[in-house]
């Protein structure tokens, strides 16, 4: 079987230690010559008077970019300073597509704390392949690839490979470990209700940088974070190395359960496998596209989900209409059974329209996994967690595309 893991490309068997290369270069050159020596004219801000970005932030993110082209050069990049500037410009989820942090922390940059790290992640096809997240005060590392353990570098130099203390630590109370918490990102509304009880929690502390909580983590110095301001450049590399330093046979992002209370049914599906799905008597199908039965069908010969209640008001009602003459559409009003029914082979396509992470997220990985051909419409653009519109997923582009003819048409 031809899986998501053995699809991705080999890279060089010293790249890791190029990548430490490069970080520790940009750091000696373009972040710390500015530690404790910045000029007023050297801080900006971006989204509030707290969130800074400085010349170190911009000279480092330059650097890095131009050294990973020439280590990697068919990566795209998302970088945390030019996506500040100009958006979002790379599709997340074909071929490398690096993330880049270059100074995650800068906050505490600013006020002369050590606190401070560079991130980097790759991702290929929209799945973490690796992270690297460098200190350069204390020139410690991890870095942590999706087909093996994480490795932390200690400030002496001395490579550790770290399994996760779940076994050690049980069901331990949260009042025994260490971790940081904060409720910075929180809504307004909460955030002094939040912060007030985090107080309470014996060994909780601040750090200020998901990066170096991470390491710190990955140390074995701490037990565990709660990160609230999500980001590309920060979720990723993070996440990773947390999912194969507490979960090693995973990588973050790639596993979802979709379950149905009801009739036991469940569906589960991992970047590196087909899906599974269990009916309600408990048997197990390993479930793979049927896009090959179906061929270019009509789509008045399929069975699927579609409903148009997402769908502006200024449209909504034509749509529905339409929606009514397609034979074998139905409506059942939930997301995940929808793709469940079509992992079970008893439905051919689904509309989705309005679109969140909890429902997406397991939505496209289960379809994808199936080999369908999941898109927002009608652009056709590929899904990104946090997009708005409407999905919409057939097993074949051809059926796709009548789809969404049929009901974008005038």
């Amino acid at each position: 079987m031809v899986t998501m893991t053995s699809r991705i490309p080999a890279l060089s068997p010293h790249f890791d230690e190029d990548i430490l290369s490069l970080q520790t270069r940009v750091a000696e050159q373009d972040i710390l010559p500015y530690f404790q020596n910045l000029r007023e004219l050297d801080i900006e801000t971006k989204s509030s008077a707290t969130d800074f970005v400085t010349i170190a932030d911009k000279q480092a993110e330059r650097q890095l970019i131009s050294g990973l082209k020439r280590l990697l050069p068919e990566a795209g990049f998302v970088a945390e300073e030019n996506t500040a500037q100009f958006g979002l410009s790379e599709a997340l989820d074909t071929g490398f597509v690096w993330t880049i942090d270059p100074l995650d922390g800068t906050r505490n940059f600013v006020k002369g704390n050590a606190q401070f790290c560079t991130m980097l992640g790759l991702l290929y096809d929209g799945m973490p392949v690796g992270a690297w997240i460098y200190k350069p005060l204390t020139s410690e590392s991890v870095m942590a690839r999706h087909d093996g353990l994480p490795r932390y570098i200690d400030a002496q130099g001395s490579q550790q490979n770290h399994q996760s203390n779940a076994t050690n630590l049980g069901n331990a109370s949260i009042h025994s470990l260490k971790g940081c918490m904060n409720a910075m990102g929180f809504d307004r509304a909460i955030r002094e209700r939040v912060r007030e009880k985090l107080k309470t929690i014996k060994g909780r502390f601040h750090i200020g940088s998901a990066g170096v909580e991470a390491m710190s983590i990955a140390a074995g110095s701490c037990d565990y974070l709660m990160h609230s301001k999500l980001t590309y450049w920060d979720s990723v590399p993070v996440v990773m190395v947390l999912n194969k330093r507490f979960k090693p046979e995973i990588s973050c992002l790639s596993a979802c359960l979709s379950a149905k209370p009801l009739t036991s049914e469940s569906v589960m599906a991992r970047h590196d496998g087909l899906p599974r799905y269990i009916d309600a008597q408990g048997s197990q199908q390993n479930h793979q596209s049927n896009a090959t039965n179906l061929g270019n069908a009509s789509i008045h010969s399929l069975k699927g989900c579609m409903n148009a209640m997402g769908f502006d008001r200024a449209i909504r009602e034509r749509v529905r209409e339409k929606l009514k003459t397609i034979k074998g559409r139905f409506h059942i009003g939930s997301a995940g059974v929808e793709a469940m029914s079509i992992a079970a082979g008893s439905c051919d396509y689904l509309m989705h329209s309005k679109l969140t992470y909890w429902d997406s997220v397991p939505v496209v990985m289960v379809l994808n996994s199936l080999g369908y051909h999941v898109r927002l419409a009608p652009s056709g653009a590929h899904y990104q967690p946090g997009d708005k519109g409407v999905l919409l997923a057939a097993p074949t582009p051809e059926i796709w595309q009548q789809l969404a003819d049929f009901v974008w048409s005038a």
